[in-house]
């Protein structure tokens, strides 16, 4: 019985110590490379995965239309994102540098001094799509007492790894949960600003459309933009080659308050789904299908 308490813990240093191996040989090799290697590890592992088949799956439903050679394109294309993005996590830091500025193209920050005129809190809403870290990292160095909400690594011994990572500009990460929730509630009722991804499944969220089909959708975003007055941000990222890309600052959006709340957060939830459907069904290789975001099968919806 003591065999399977000790294993995950076993299991965690192993993880961590391959981690922090491969992360120390990816900060010293050039950026492009770094980001070629994970597109093209995630391209011949990926569709050995369970993960292939949520994707395949995903798309069937989502994108009904599609011919099947489009299909294979567009999954190609995600694992070959889904890889760099994984591996850039060692250069983050670097991407930063005067050297590295031409690698970022910034469009639309003016949106962002608008959203925070007069000190209006503010929720910068993302998807997981092109590099999500990306838009993070762009967007934090551009705002004063940013903050990110994060999902903790399963692994607790590549945490502090991840921190490094991402903490390197004046953004604040807030963990998913109770305690994050309280911290994103004061920092909004002073007038700050937080980033969330709002792209993934909910089981306690609502059914609100997403791409065609009803998607449990956490209704966080809505509910504190309704209590706080904030402004809604929505920014994505695209890769427009290799480890190039642009961020996308769109213009803010406050949500009226009617005074029928459960009305309100479902018309703020259905505009933010269909502000990400517009930018998967640009860049529908660049979203992140491999994960479930709607229910397995159509009766569960």
């Amino acid at each position: 019985m003591a065999r399977p308490a000790l294993a995950k813990p076993i299991q965690y240093r192993v993880e961590a110590a391959l981690a922090y191996g491969l992360f120390g040989l990816f900060r010293i090799l050039p950026i492009d490379l770094v980001s070629a290697i994970g597109g093209k590890l995630a391209q011949w592992l990926g569709p050995l995965s369970r993960a292939q088949r949520t994707a395949q799956r995903n798309l069937t439903r989502a994108l009904p239309d599609l011919p099947d050679q489009v299909r294979r394109k567009i999954l190609a294309e995600v694992w070959d994102n889904f890889g760099r993005v994984m591996t850039e996590y060692a250069a983050l830091s670097r991407l930063m540098r005067p050297t590295e500025t031409d690698r970022i193209e910034i469009e639309g920050l003016e949106h962002l001094a608008a959203a925070r005129k007069d000190g209006r809190p503010t929720i910068m809403y993302t998807a997981h799509i092109g590099s999500w870290e990306v838009t993070a990292l762009t967007v934090g160095s551009h705002t004063k007492a940013s903050a990110l909400v994060y999902r903790a690594p399963n692994n607790p011994l590549v945490e502090g790894l991840l921190h490094r990572t991402r903490g390197q500009t004046q953004t604040t990460l807030i963990p998913k949960g109770a305690g994050g929730a309280r911290t994103i509630m004061r920092l909004l009722k002073d007038g700050g600003f937080v980033q969330m991804a709002v792209d993934q499944k909910m089981n306690t969220g609502l059914p609100i459309s997403f791409m065609g089909r009803p998607a449990m959708t956490g209704d966080a975003v809505a509910r504190l933009a309704l209590r706080y007055g904030c402004a809604l941000l929505p920014a994505h990222t695209e890769r427009l080659d290799g480890c190039r890309f642009r961020v996308t600052i769109e213009p803010p959006w406050v949500p009226e308050d009617t005074g029928d709340q459960e009305a309100d957060v479902y018309t703020v939830l259905e505009r933010v789904n269909q502000t990400m459907e517009g930018w998967i069904n640009r860049n529908p290789g660049q979203w992140l299908w491999l994960h479930n975001r709607w229910p397995k099968n159509e009766s569960d919806a």
